[in-house]
């Protein structure tokens, strides 16, 4: 590796780890089943699938070695930048990035142990050198950026006051008043213990994690806010505003999915609550009620009587019981309840639209 290129990969992975902070590196390894599908496909499937193409095809040494070294070294460290600009978990992403990289100390040194032994005649690698060389690139910066981390944080809030914009703009992302932060916030009335466990259980997974989020994204707003000056330049601009939008996204969605796990424990009766702190934090309005209002013409006939006259104006009975009768025209629907068509009983206001 060139030294150019070992001062960049050293750079990207020191800005990781700086981004991300030891408690983004351990999203991952919150869930413990993604944990493992991930280490499987990059440590396991990836590599003997590669094993199998350089034994199958009949390539050079030269590509064996280059499609090996690939397949054993999982996540580059500039994918990294191009994932912060999809639409996925920036975060997630990152401690996917940050594990692979670390576990990568040990595990590709195994992986060239075990190459070196199949291709004896081929391919030789020291696995101290290799060890070395993943440690110094990979994991001193990865782990001196999360060191560092909470210091560089603390110094970019406290280097400027935030101006009122951005104050309020972090009001707005972290106000109680506005998002649940525990279950009394939701103020549902007949929760069982468990569900009040559950809740509980919700709030002190996602919490941390939007707290940090919203730091993050504060820090982003700062950084483009002191950029904007006339002596920077478009492409430092463009970054910084990329970082705004990928920490903003990030927020957002630990909102949402934080809502959607506590609208999942409520029952269907319990569920406004939720619905109506996701319209203000995105705000949106109340759709409008739907008003009823039953035909006067029908008020006084006969349950015969009306049926015939709903059919000249182009309602079709849908179905018919001893006590309801239901109309429809279009994706208008009318039912005719507490009938007796026996008797024909009279159309009363109560009956009306569904």
């Amino acid at each position: 590796m060139t030294s150019f290129a070992q001062i960049t990969v050293f750079a990207v992975m020191l800005s990781m780890g700086m981004a991300l902070g030891f408690e983004g590196m351990g999203r991952l390894w919150r869930r413990p089943s993604l944990l493992l599908r991930c280490c499987l496909a990059a440590f396991v499937v990836v590599p003997v699938a590669a094993m199998v193409v350089t034994r199958v095809l009949p390539l050079s040494f030269e590509v064996r070695a280059g499609i090996a070294a690939m397949a054993v070294i999982p996540g580059a460290p500039f994918i990294y930048r191009k994932m912060l600009k999809g639409p996925g978990d920036a975060e997630l992403a990152g401690s996917f990035q940050a594990t692979m990289a670390l576990l990568s100390i040990l595990l590709v040194p195994l992986w060239f142990g075990i190459i070196s032994a199949l291709y004896p005649n081929d391919a030789a690698a020291p696995l101290a050198t290799v060890f070395k060389q993943v440690m110094l690139m990979q994991g001193v910066p990865l782990l001196a950026g999360a060191a560092i981390a909470p210091a560089s944080l603390a110094q970019t809030v406290d280097a400027a006051p935030a101006p009122q914009g951005l104050a309020v703009l972090l009001t707005q992302a972290t106000d109680a008043d506005d998002q649940p932060a525990s279950p009394d916030d939701l103020a549902v009335e007949d929760l069982t213990n468990e569900q009040i466990t559950q809740l509980e259980t919700v709030f002190d997974t996602y919490q941390p994690q939007i707290e940090a989020a919203t730091a993050r994204y504060l820090t982003s707003l700062e950084t483009i806010n002191a950029l904007l000056v006339p002596s920077t330049d478009d492409l430092t601009l463009t970054n910084a505003h990329n970082d705004v939008v990928v920490a903003e996204q990030a927020m957002n969605e630990l909102i949402f999915q934080r809502n959607l796990a506590l609208r999942s424990v409520l029952t269907l009766d319990q569920r406004q609550v939720i619905n109506d702190y996701v319209r203000a934090y995105l705000g949106l309005a109340a759709p409008p009620q739907v008003t009823v209002t039953f035909p006067d013409t029908l008020v006084g006939l006969d349950a015969d009587a009306a049926i015939a006259n709903l059919q000249a104006d182009d309602w079709g009975v849908a179905f018919t019981t001893p006590s309801q009768v239901g109309l429809n025209r279009g994706s208008e629907e009318l039912d005719l309840l507490g009938i007796n068509l026996s008797r024909s009983k009279l159309i009363l206001p109560e009956v009306g639209l569904r």
